[in-house]
C-alpha cells in the first residue's frame, strides 16, 4: 500500500494474513518488494509530509526515504518536548501498529549528498537488539543504540493520554527519520535492552477481518488522485 500527499493516513486491511508494502510518498514504477533495489534513487518515497502507515495484521514492510539533513532541527532530540514531538510528526512518517501485530519490518533509505556518486544511498534495516544508553532527565527520553542507527522512547501525549513512541535516528548528527506509534518490545524485530511493555494476547477468531480502508492483494497504489491494484 503507497500513499501520495493527498492521502496523509493511509490504512492496510486487517485479515489474519495480508502482506502489505507502505510507502509514505509516491511510486510511479510499481513492482514486488524482491525487485526493488535500495541503493538506486527512490527519493520520491519522501513526499516530506508526516504520514500514517498502519499495515495491520500480517509480514508488512515499511519502505523509508529520506534526506539526511531533512530533520536536523530535532538532531538528537535535543531539548525534546511533547510540542517539538508533535512538529516533528508533522514531516516524519508514523508506522502505527497499534491495531496490527507488530509483525514486519523497516527498510530505511538515506540520502547522503556530498558522499561519492553511486554510494549517496545508505541502507539500513531497522531490527535487532538495541542496548540502554541514557535517559535524559529533562525530556525523560530513554535512548539505545543498534548496529547503524539509534532509537529513542518517549510518549507523546495525544488526547490526554501518554502514548510511547519510538523514534530511530540516524546519520550525523543522529536526526529522527521514522516514527514507531505505540510501541510494544518486539515490534517490526526491534528488541530493546530491559523494556518489558509486551503486547498484549489478541482475542482468537479465525472467522473475523476487520477493515480499516481498502483490502489490496499486492499493493495499493495512491498517486495524488489516482489509484490502481494490482492483483
Amino acid at each position: 500500500m503507497l500513499s501520495g500527499r493527498s492521502c496523509p493516513e493511509i490504512y492496510g486491511a486487517i485479515t489474519n494474513a495480508d502482506n502489505d508494502i507502505l510507502v509514505g510518498g509516491n511510486w510511479s514504477q510499481p513492482s514486488s518488494l524482491e525487485t526493488i533495489d535500495l541503493t538506486a534513487d527512490h527519493r520520491e518515497w519522501n513526499d516530506h509530509v508526516g504520514d500514517v502507515l498502519a499495515g495491520g495484521k500480517g509480514n508488512d514492510t515499511y519502505l523509508i526515504s529520506t534526506d539526511e539533513s531533512e530533520t536536523w532541527d530535532w538532531a538528537y532530540l535535543s531539548e525534546f518536548t511533547d510540542q517539538k514531538a508533535h512538529e516533528l510528526l508533522s514531516h516524519i512518517d508514523t508506522i502505527d501498529e497499534s491495531k496490527g501485530d507488530g509483525v514486519g519490518s523497516i527498510e530505511l533509505q538515506v540520502y547522503h549528498e556530498y558522499w561519492d556518486p553511486g554510494e549517496q544511498f545508505q541502507v539500513i534495516n531497522v531490527s535487532g537488539s538495541f542496548d540502554y544508553g541514557y535517559s535524559d532527565p529533562d525530556s525523560g527520553a530513554a535512548f539505545y543504540y543498534g548496529s547503524g542507527v539509534q532509537v529513542a522512547l518517549f510518549n507523546v501525549t495525544e488526547n490526554g493520554d501518554a502514548v510511547p513512541y519510538l523514534f530511530v535516528l540516524t546519520g550525523y548528527p543522529a536526526s529522527p527519520v521514522v516514527a514507531i506509534k505505540d510501541f510494544y518490545q518486539g515490534d517490526l524485530g526491534i528488541s530493546l535492552e530491559d523494556y518489558d511493555r509486551t503486547r498484549p494476547p489478541e482475542e482468537q477468531n479465525d472467522n473475523l477481518v476487520q477493515d480499516y480502508g481498502t483490502p489490496t492483494h499486492d499493493l495499493l497504489l495512491t498517486n495524488h488522485s489516482e489509484m490502481s491494484w494490482l492483483v
